[in-house]
């Protein structure tokens, strides 16, 4: 009998899934055209929209990592599969961007060996968003290395691997930022010294999702906890903020995504566990009834959703975004194609998945 999935696992998917939407379109860009309280706020929001892929990894982190699985049955199993949907989906862009530039008369260079290059590269036109796939594959392929780690690890490893991220893209970005202030040229590491296992996403996310979630009993996990988290979260998105800004006004330009990582590991560990326990502890409720039922149908529909989208941008966004021009502000401009893409993705991948064999690959 197939286990039934956790409704806040599911939760969790679907809010990373819309903020990955979101990431995609001007809603977090309009910043950098606004000024005054509506700046502050959008770069804020935009900030807090970076949690989208950390989101997956720790939530990949919290399934993966705690099955009892040889190397065969990963490499046989799952590199096959996203490997094979990542050629599939790579090819479609590939194609229909040739159909484009077809139907205006200019020429694509259609050969196999362009695709691979390109496909190799991760460099197809239009399909920048499928990146995720290329580093979750190296996820995959580290799991029989990172499943012993995360079972002999604990709380104290979990606390190293958050101070190892904490100084390397907190703490250095931020001194280099007052460097910078000052007149004075940066700080760098050398590539020699590294600690791989707390910058890389993949790795980093994965583990802490799975500590998280096996070594922190949510029953421990008490409302000052969760307070603490939500003020180093707000504290964080404040500082992040104000190093993007200044950062900007230094160089003389109008966005850069340089500082925009610096505390979102504060942000994703925050509502990884407020979801958790909000779904496990505070409202089990919430975990039954119609509301887990919507989680539970749309959770496994994310990853079509995620593969489409950028498909809807080829065919349909260029006219949403000319019948919108001018009419529409820019964040709800975004919000209402966040909404189309992921009712769209679901639906064609909810009607795709009745074939047997799409089915196994979704």
């Amino acid at each position: 009998m197939k286990k039934e999935r956790s409704v806040w696992i599911e939760t969790l998917r679907v809010m990373a899934t819309l903020l990955v939407l979101l990431n995609h379109v001007p809603a977090v860009m309009v910043y950098s055209v606004h000024e005054g309280a509506a700046r502050y706020a959008d770069l804020a929001l935009t900030l807090f929209d970076r949690i989208n892929v950390p989101l997956f990894f720790m939530i990949s982190g919290a399934l993966l990592l705690k099955k009892k699985e040889d190397f065969s049955v990963v490499m046989k199993k799952r590199i096959p599969r996203f490997a094979l949907l990542l050629f599939l989906a790579e090819l479609g862009i590939f194609l229909l961007n040739a159909l484009i530039a077809f139907r205006h008369g200019t020429e694509a260079d259609l050969s196999p060996l362009s695709f691979l290059r390109s496909f190799l590269a991760g460099n197809i036109p239009n399909a920048g968003s499928y990146w995720f796939f290329y580093a979750y594959l190296s996820f995959l392929l580290m799991l029989p290395f990172l499943r012993p780690m995360a079972e002999a690890g604990g709380k104290r490893e979990l606390l190293l691997l958050l101070c190892g991220h904490a100084l390397l893209w907190s703490v250095l970005p931020f001194v280099n930022w007052c460097l910078l202030k000052g007149g004075l040229k940066p700080l760098y590491l050398t590539e020699e010294l590294s600690f791989p296992l707390a910058v890389v996403q993949p790795f980093f996310y994965s583990l802490c999702g799975y500590f998280l979630t096996e070594r922190v009993p949510v029953e421990k996990v008490k409302a000052k906890h969760l307070w603490f988290l939500f003020a180093a979260s707000a504290a964080g998105i404040a500082v992040s903020a104000g190093c993007t800004l200044g950062y900007m006004e230094l160089k003389g330009i109008n966005y850069t995504e340089e500082y925009y990582r610096m505390f979102d590991y504060v942000t994703a560990v925050f509502v990884f566990l407020l979801v958790r326990c909000l779904m496990e502890k505070k409202h089990p409720a919430l975990s039954e009834g119609r509301f887990a039922s919507v989680m539970r149908f749309l959770g496994p529909l994310c990853l079509g959703v995620y593969l489409l989208d950028p498909v809807w941008k080829l065919v349909i966004y260029p006219a949403y975004s000319k019948a919108c021009a001018g009419e529409v502000p820019g964040l709800w401009f975004s919000l209402l194609w966040v909404v189309f893409s992921f009712l769209a993705g679901a639906l064609i991948t909810r009607i795709l998945k009745c074939i047997p064999l799409i089915r196994k690959l979704l």
